[in-house]
């Protein structure tokens, strides 16, 4: 019980997908870096991708995404492929 109770302590920044919240009791840590790992097609850009048009279209949460193998055309072509404008997105 501890365990938990430092757990929430622990301020959060909300991503907007829907029971991602919940599994992560409110988001990711705000004011550190969260790096995602996995094998190709596991939906490792999908998600960066989900949190950063939630964070910019309803959250006001400014964010940055890094990808080492893809470019920065290639990366918005992946987002338009959701239906989200990556372009209205970038000043956000």
């Amino acid at each position: 019980m501890r365990d938990r109770k430092r757990e929430t302590a622990l301020k959060k920044i909300a991503s907007g997908i829907e029971g991602f919240d919940d599994i992560t009791m409110g988001g990711l840590p705000e004011g550190r870096t969260t790096l995602l790992m996995g094998g190709p097609g596991c939906g490792k850009t999908v998600l960066a991708l989900q949190m950063l048009v939630n964070g910019a279209a309803r959250l006001e949460t400014p964010s940055i995404f890094v990808a080492f193998e893809e470019n920065a055309g290639s990366v918005s072509a992946n987002g338009e492929t959701f239906g989200w404008n990556m372009r209205e997105l970038e000043g956000k």
